[in-house]
Parts: C-alpha cells; structure tokens; sequence
C-alpha cells in the first residue's frame, strides 16, 4: 500500500509541476512575442545557413564515427579461471598402486582467506567412474598444502593424486565448491586410448539398478554378514555416486538389518561413493548385519523414496 501511495504522490507532484511551467510559458511568450516577431526573418536566413553547412558535415563523420568505434565494443578473450592445470604425471603411494598426479594453479578469487580444498570440487574419471583421490603415502603429493589458508588475490600452486585401474584417459572435472560454476573439464590422455565412458548427451536412458549376486561373509569382529552386488546403470544427465542416489535396506524378520559394517575384506567402501559417469555402468558391493540364517527382503529406492528399483526376498541358505 505504501508503494502505490507514494506513486500517487509523484504523479501528482509532476501534474502541479506541468501546470506551474506551462502558465510561465504562457506569460513569457507573450512578452517577447514582438522582439520575436522582428527578427525571425534574420533567424530564418541564418537557420538555413547553419544547415546547409551542417548536413554535409553528419554525413561526412558519421560513418567515420562508426567504424572507429565498432571494435572497441568487441569483448577480449581472456581464460579468467581461477584454476589451471600446469602438468601431470605419474606415481605410485606406499602400496605400489598406480597414482594420477595433477599439478594444479589456483587463484583465491573470494574477499577472504580460503584453502584449495574448501573453495573448489575437484574430480578425476577414468571409464566413465570417479578416481579414488585418497591418496596416502605418495611424495608428490603435498596435502597440507591443499588445506592451507591462501589471502584472497593470491595464488598458489599444489598437487592432487588420483588412483587410476590403467592407462585409459583421464577427464578432471573441477567446480567452485558448490557445482555451480566448471573451472576445469580436461581429458589427460595416458596413452591407453578412450576407455569405457559414455559422457555424451542428456537422453541416454533410464537408470537401472539390479542384484547380481550375494554371499555371506564376515566382518572384522567376525560377525557374520550378506554382502549384495549390485550393478548400477547411471541413466541420468550428471553424474552419481551409488551412495547418493540410492537408498538401499535388508529386512531380516521384519526388522531392517545394520549396513554400518567395518573391516569386510569383500566390500570397498569408497566404490560406493564413487560418482559414475551418464551411461555408464558399475558394480557396487554393500553388506548388512545379520541376525539369523532366515530370508531377508531387499529394497531399494531413490534418495527421496520416490522410485522403487528392487523389491526382492530371497533365501541366504
């Protein structure tokens, strides 16, 4: 209501304000109308004058006016992202594994002190799956650095490893820390040549989920346990991880089973986090706590419960 008073008031102001000018128009015109009256002959003959010799003068610096100013308007073509990669090579960390390592040049662009691993996302894929970047015990690798506070305007450079399964390409996908915005989407080429990955158009299908086998095992304790494989096809138009897409559950006599399980030599608990790549198909491994030998039921949805994808019972026996 406040808003549309004050409009109300300003259309008012402005009508009063029309008025006042208009009635002082009126006196003034009148009062110079015979001075006006005795020189518009003079003022004729000099207005024609005036735009005779201003005619072909437009013309003549018009266009010269046009072209100079036309590629200022261009925009220049600058690379403003606040990381690059400088180089990469190869490694291994302290148990012989096959390491990625990504020298990186990162520029804090925020209005305060932050550190390389809270200002930006940074992924490697190889075959279309998410490389483990737990990286512990190589020497190129500096992580004190990747957490070390950077002034803002400053810029630091660091280096990154990645697990690799073999010589395939590489594509390092780096973001601000919320997704928003891509820095880097770079492949590293190996020489192992493309790969398995599918990353190509937004219609690739839909995603399916499905059991492809199971056994007992046991974890650290020695508490026995189920542990399900699934196979995962990503069908969507970015890329997930099984553990954020999925939201999967083991019922043993009606009761939903524990899945906090440690130290199971049959279950890699990074796998499940990895993301996969759109149309590209994983095997992930979970396990759940066991009570008895009787038939558990399997269910697993979508994060939100939206979806169901298996609804399966089955015997351990």
């Amino acid at each position: 209501m406040k808003k549309y008073l004050s409009i109300i008031c300003a259309i008012t102001m402005l009508v009063c304000l029309g008025g006042c000018g208009s009635s002082d128009s009126d006196s003034d015109s009148k009062s110079s109308s015979e001075t006006s009256s005795s020189s518009e002959k003079e003022e004729t003959t000099e207005e024609k004058t005036d735009k005779e010799t201003e005619k072909p003068t437009e013309k003549e610096t018009e266009p010269e006016t046009t072209k100079a100013t036309e590629p200022a308007t261009e925009p220049e073509k600058t690379d403003d992202s606040p990381v690059k990669i400088l180089s990469h090579s190869l490694s291994k960390d302290y148990e012989g594994k096959d390491i990625l390592v990504v020298e990186y040049s990162w520029t804090n662009t925020a209005d305060k002190e932050k550190s390389f691993s809270f200002a930006v996302i940074d992924k490697a894929f190889q075959n279309g799956v998410q490389c483990d970047s737990m990286v512990i015990g190589c020497d190129e690798v500096d992580s004190e650095k990747q957490l070390a506070d950077v002034m803002p305007g400053a810029t630091i450079t660091l280096k990154e490893g990645y697990h690799i399964s073999d010589m395939t390409n590489v594509t390092i996908k780096v973001t601000d820390f919320l997704g928003d915005d891509t820095y880097i989407n770079e492949v590293i080429d190996l020489g192992g040549g493309a790969g398995v990955s599918n990353d190509n158009s937004s219609s690739i299908g839909d995603t399916t989920l499905k059991i492809t086998g199971h056994h007992l095992s046991t974890d650290y304790q020695g508490e026995q346990v189920l542990v399900i494989d699934y196979e995962f096809y990503n069908g969507e138009d970015d890329a997930e991880s099984f553990i954020w897409f999925f939201s999967d559950k083991v019922f043993q006599n009606g009761v939903e089973c524990d899945d906090i399980v440690i130290g199971c030599d049959d279950v890699d608990s990074q796998a499940s986090m990895n993301e996969v790549m759109p149309g590209t198909t994983y095997q992930v491994s979970e396990a759940y706590h066991l009570t008895d030998t009787s038939d558990v039921t399997v269910k697993v949805t979508d994060l939100w419960g939206d979806t169901t994808y298996i609804d399966e019972t089955f015997s351990i026996n």
